[in-house]
Protein backbone atom coordinates (compact mmCIF):
# COMPACT_ATOMS: atom_id res chain seq x y z
CA UNK A 1 0.00 0.00 0.00
CA UNK A 2 1.39 3.24 -0.74
CA UNK A 3 -0.58 6.98 0.11
CA UNK A 4 1.04 10.77 -0.18
CA UNK A 5 -2.05 12.78 1.48
CA UNK A 6 -0.97 16.77 0.78
CA UNK A 7 -2.68 18.84 3.24
CA UNK A 8 -2.59 22.56 4.53
CA UNK A 9 -1.30 24.23 7.47
CA UNK A 10 -3.45 25.95 9.72
CA UNK A 11 -4.42 29.65 8.78
CA UNK A 12 -2.16 30.50 12.04
CA UNK A 13 1.07 29.12 10.37
CA UNK A 14 0.57 30.69 7.14
CA UNK A 15 3.77 32.05 5.95
CA UNK A 16 5.90 29.57 8.04
CA UNK A 17 4.35 26.21 7.00
CA UNK A 18 3.93 25.79 3.31
CA UNK A 19 2.17 22.10 3.40
CA UNK A 20 1.74 18.96 4.94
CA UNK A 21 2.10 15.63 3.38
CA UNK A 22 1.40 12.41 4.88
CA UNK A 23 2.98 9.25 3.43
CA UNK A 24 3.33 5.14 3.54
CA UNK A 25 4.61 2.95 1.26
CA UNK A 26 4.69 -0.15 3.02
CA UNK A 27 6.83 -1.60 0.25
CA UNK A 28 9.19 0.52 -1.11
CA UNK A 29 11.43 0.56 -3.84
CA UNK A 30 15.58 0.28 -3.17
CA UNK A 31 15.77 3.00 -5.20
CA UNK A 32 18.03 6.01 -4.45
CA UNK A 33 16.69 9.21 -5.36
CA UNK A 34 18.88 11.75 -5.70
CA UNK A 35 16.73 15.00 -4.55
CA UNK A 36 17.28 18.91 -5.70
CA UNK A 37 17.39 21.77 -3.92
CA UNK A 38 14.34 22.86 -2.61
CA UNK A 39 12.74 26.58 -1.61
CA UNK A 40 11.61 24.59 1.54
CA UNK A 41 13.23 23.59 4.44
CA UNK A 42 11.65 19.97 4.69
CA UNK A 43 10.87 18.23 8.40
CA UNK A 44 10.54 14.18 8.08
CA UNK A 45 9.08 12.67 11.06
CA UNK A 46 8.98 8.89 10.02
CA UNK A 47 7.34 6.25 12.31
CA UNK A 48 8.33 3.33 9.92
CA UNK A 49 12.01 1.85 9.16
CA UNK A 50 12.95 5.10 8.78
CA UNK A 51 15.23 6.85 5.91
CA UNK A 52 18.97 6.63 4.25
CA UNK A 53 19.97 9.96 3.59
CA UNK A 54 23.34 11.26 2.36
CA UNK A 55 23.86 15.33 2.35
CA UNK A 56 26.61 17.61 0.68
CA UNK A 57 27.95 18.97 3.82
CA UNK A 58 29.38 15.76 5.11
CA UNK A 59 30.42 14.73 2.30
CA UNK A 60 27.66 12.25 1.24
CA UNK A 61 28.32 10.38 4.38
CA UNK A 62 25.36 7.75 5.28
CA UNK A 63 22.81 8.42 7.92
CA UNK A 64 20.25 6.48 9.21
CA UNK A 65 17.23 8.99 10.61
CA UNK A 66 13.12 8.77 11.69
CA UNK A 67 13.03 12.26 12.53
CA UNK A 68 14.92 15.03 10.40
CA UNK A 69 15.36 18.41 9.13
CA UNK A 70 17.51 19.48 5.84
CA UNK A 71 18.74 22.65 5.76
CA UNK A 72 18.71 24.61 2.09
CA UNK A 73 21.05 23.04 -0.40
CA UNK A 74 22.36 24.25 -3.03
CA UNK A 75 23.70 20.68 -4.36
CA UNK A 76 21.63 17.72 -4.71
CA UNK A 77 21.28 14.98 -1.65
CA UNK A 78 20.49 11.09 -2.02
CA UNK A 79 17.66 9.80 -0.47
CA UNK A 80 16.54 6.32 -0.01
CA UNK A 81 14.13 4.58 2.19
CA UNK A 82 14.97 2.08 4.43
CA UNK A 83 12.23 -0.08 4.32
CA UNK A 84 8.42 0.54 5.19
CA UNK A 85 7.44 3.94 5.55
CA UNK A 86 4.94 5.79 7.08
CA UNK A 87 5.29 9.40 8.74
CA UNK A 88 4.29 13.32 7.85
CA UNK A 89 6.35 16.02 5.87
CA UNK A 90 6.55 19.30 6.94
CA UNK A 91 7.74 21.31 4.45
CA UNK A 92 8.68 25.00 5.97
CA UNK A 93 9.44 27.98 4.55
CA UNK A 94 13.27 29.00 4.99
CA UNK A 95 11.97 32.29 7.14
CA UNK A 96 9.42 30.70 9.21
CA UNK A 97 11.74 27.37 9.45
CA UNK A 98 14.49 30.14 11.30
CA UNK A 99 11.27 31.13 13.88
CA UNK A 100 10.65 27.78 14.52
CA UNK A 101 13.90 25.96 14.99
CA UNK A 102 15.65 28.73 16.87
CA UNK A 103 19.27 28.47 14.97
CA UNK A 104 20.50 30.38 11.99
CA UNK A 105 19.59 28.53 9.44
CA UNK A 106 23.60 28.98 7.71
CA UNK A 107 24.28 26.70 10.25
CA UNK A 108 21.83 23.68 8.39
CA UNK A 109 23.09 24.77 5.34
CA UNK A 110 23.40 21.80 2.89
CA UNK A 111 23.02 19.26 6.15
CA UNK A 112 20.47 16.77 7.09
CA UNK A 113 20.31 17.05 11.12
CA UNK A 114 18.25 15.05 13.76
CA UNK A 115 15.11 16.43 14.99
CA UNK A 116 15.99 15.75 18.15
CA UNK A 117 19.23 17.75 18.26
CA UNK A 118 17.31 20.81 17.34
CA UNK A 119 14.37 20.05 19.57
CA UNK A 120 15.05 18.00 22.46
CA UNK A 121 12.75 15.88 24.39
CA UNK A 122 10.00 17.89 22.03
CA UNK A 123 10.93 15.58 18.86
CA UNK A 124 10.47 12.13 20.27
CA UNK A 125 7.65 13.44 22.15
CA UNK A 126 6.00 14.15 18.82
CA UNK A 127 6.92 11.37 17.29
CA UNK A 128 4.65 9.50 19.75
CA UNK A 129 2.00 11.28 19.05
CA UNK A 130 2.08 10.57 16.02
CA UNK A 131 2.63 6.95 16.56
CA UNK A 132 -0.60 6.82 18.43
CA UNK A 133 -2.73 8.74 15.75
CA UNK A 134 -4.79 6.40 13.36
CA UNK A 135 -5.71 9.30 10.51
CA UNK A 136 -4.23 11.66 8.58
CA UNK A 137 -6.63 14.39 10.07
CA UNK A 138 -5.32 13.82 13.80
CA UNK A 139 -1.54 13.81 12.16
CA UNK A 140 -1.59 16.69 10.97
CA UNK A 141 -3.99 18.35 13.82
CA UNK A 142 -1.07 17.24 16.37
CA UNK A 143 1.66 18.68 14.07
CA UNK A 144 -0.94 22.51 13.92
CA UNK A 145 -0.77 22.15 17.79
CA UNK A 146 2.72 21.71 18.22
CA UNK A 147 4.22 24.36 15.35
CA UNK A 148 1.53 26.54 17.34
CA UNK A 149 3.07 26.48 20.50
CA UNK A 150 6.31 26.94 19.39
CA UNK A 151 5.37 30.09 17.35
CA UNK A 152 4.05 31.59 20.53
CA UNK A 153 7.57 31.41 21.69
CA UNK A 154 9.69 32.09 19.05
CA UNK A 155 11.67 35.03 18.24
CA UNK A 156 11.12 37.12 15.22
CA UNK A 157 13.13 37.22 12.08
CA UNK A 158 14.33 40.65 10.19
CA UNK A 159 11.40 41.92 8.44
CA UNK A 160 14.12 43.23 5.67
CA UNK A 161 15.01 39.45 4.76
CA UNK A 162 11.36 38.32 5.15
CA UNK A 163 10.86 41.29 2.03
CA UNK A 164 13.28 40.02 -0.19
CA UNK A 165 12.75 36.53 0.49
CA UNK A 166 9.55 36.97 -0.43
CA UNK A 167 10.61 39.41 -4.03
CA UNK A 168 13.10 36.74 -5.13
CA UNK A 169 10.39 33.98 -4.59
CA UNK A 170 7.57 35.64 -6.74
CA UNK A 171 10.25 36.79 -9.15
CA UNK A 172 11.37 33.10 -9.67
CA UNK A 173 14.79 34.35 -8.70
CA UNK A 174 15.25 37.24 -11.54
CA UNK A 175 15.58 39.88 -8.97
CA UNK A 176 18.60 41.94 -8.99
CA UNK A 177 20.52 41.43 -5.79
CA UNK A 178 21.70 45.25 -5.81
CA UNK A 179 18.29 46.15 -6.24
CA UNK A 180 17.03 44.35 -3.18
CA UNK A 181 19.73 46.01 -1.17
CA UNK A 182 19.01 49.29 -2.60
CA UNK A 183 15.55 49.30 -1.72
CA UNK A 184 15.84 48.20 1.71
CA UNK A 185 18.82 50.48 2.19
CA UNK A 186 21.56 48.37 3.58
CA UNK A 187 24.95 47.28 2.04
CA UNK A 188 24.90 44.24 0.16
CA UNK A 189 27.39 42.76 2.73
CA UNK A 190 24.86 43.31 5.00
CA UNK A 191 21.89 41.51 3.22
CA UNK A 192 24.21 38.38 2.44
CA UNK A 193 25.07 38.65 6.00
CA UNK A 194 21.19 38.58 7.14
CA UNK A 195 19.64 36.57 4.67
CA UNK A 196 22.31 33.55 5.75
CA UNK A 197 21.49 33.58 9.46
CA UNK A 198 17.45 33.91 8.50
CA UNK A 199 17.61 31.81 4.98
CA UNK A 200 21.00 29.82 5.46
CA UNK A 201 21.96 30.68 1.26
CA UNK A 202 23.54 33.86 0.22
CA UNK A 203 20.66 35.65 -1.45
CA UNK A 204 22.51 35.07 -5.14
CA UNK A 205 22.86 31.24 -4.21
CA UNK A 206 18.92 31.54 -3.26
CA UNK A 207 18.15 33.16 -6.26
CA UNK A 208 19.85 30.24 -8.56
CA UNK A 209 17.52 27.58 -6.73
CA UNK A 210 14.81 29.56 -7.28
CA UNK A 211 15.06 29.67 -10.93
CA UNK A 212 15.81 25.79 -10.92
CA UNK A 213 13.13 25.18 -9.11
CA UNK A 214 11.39 27.66 -11.56
CA UNK A 215 12.49 25.45 -14.57
CA UNK A 216 11.65 22.08 -13.20
CA UNK A 217 8.42 23.32 -12.80
CA UNK A 218 8.19 24.09 -16.70
CA UNK A 219 9.50 20.75 -16.97
CA UNK A 220 6.97 18.69 -15.80
CA UNK A 221 3.97 21.06 -17.21
CA UNK A 222 4.64 21.25 -20.86
CA UNK A 223 6.30 19.93 -23.17
CA UNK A 224 9.95 21.82 -23.32
CA UNK A 225 10.56 23.69 -26.67
CA UNK A 226 13.60 23.61 -26.29
CA UNK A 227 16.72 24.36 -23.75
CA UNK A 228 17.63 27.62 -25.36
CA UNK A 229 13.98 29.23 -25.06
CA UNK A 230 13.99 27.40 -22.02
CA UNK A 231 17.17 29.10 -20.43
CA UNK A 232 15.80 32.77 -21.51
CA UNK A 233 12.11 31.86 -20.05
CA UNK A 234 13.46 30.97 -16.93
CA UNK A 235 16.20 33.62 -16.34
CA UNK A 236 19.24 32.34 -17.65
CA UNK A 237 21.99 34.06 -19.31
CA UNK A 238 22.06 31.64 -21.94
CA UNK A 239 22.03 27.62 -22.64
CA UNK A 240 25.83 27.42 -21.23
CA UNK A 241 24.33 28.55 -17.63
CA UNK A 242 21.23 26.37 -17.81
CA UNK A 243 23.45 23.16 -17.93
CA UNK A 244 25.74 24.21 -15.30
CA UNK A 245 23.08 24.61 -12.93
CA UNK A 246 21.07 21.59 -13.77
CA UNK A 247 24.17 19.79 -13.44
CA UNK A 248 24.56 21.03 -10.18
CA UNK A 249 21.71 21.22 -8.76
CA UNK A 250 20.60 17.95 -10.10
CA UNK A 251 23.84 15.92 -10.74
CA UNK A 252 22.30 15.12 -14.40
CA UNK A 253 22.54 16.31 -17.83
CA UNK A 254 19.78 18.57 -18.74
CA UNK A 255 18.40 15.41 -21.15
CA UNK A 256 18.47 13.21 -18.33
CA UNK A 257 16.76 15.48 -15.80
CA UNK A 258 13.72 15.68 -18.55
CA UNK A 259 13.85 12.23 -18.75
CA UNK A 260 13.80 12.00 -14.88
CA UNK A 261 11.21 14.55 -14.99
CA UNK A 262 8.95 12.78 -17.39
CA UNK A 263 8.58 9.96 -15.41
CA UNK A 264 8.42 11.62 -12.01
CA UNK A 265 6.25 10.52 -9.23
CA UNK A 266 5.57 12.51 -6.13
CA UNK A 267 8.45 11.80 -3.64
CA UNK A 268 9.48 12.67 0.08
CA UNK A 269 11.33 16.27 -0.36
CA UNK A 270 10.74 16.87 -4.03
Amino acid sequence: MSELVPSPPSPRLRGVVAEYRGFRDDLPAPVVLREPPSARVPVIVDLGAGWQVRAPAGGYRLQHLHAFVAGMHDAFALVEAAGPTLGVQVDLTPVGARRLLGVPMHELANRVVPLDDLLGPEAAALRERLGEARAWRERFAIIDAALDRRLANAAGTSPGVGWAWAQLEAGAGRVSIGALAAELGWSRKRLVARFRDDVGLTPKTAARVLRFQALLARLRSRPTPGWAELALACGYFDQSHLVRDVRRFSGRTPTELLRDVVGHQPSLTA
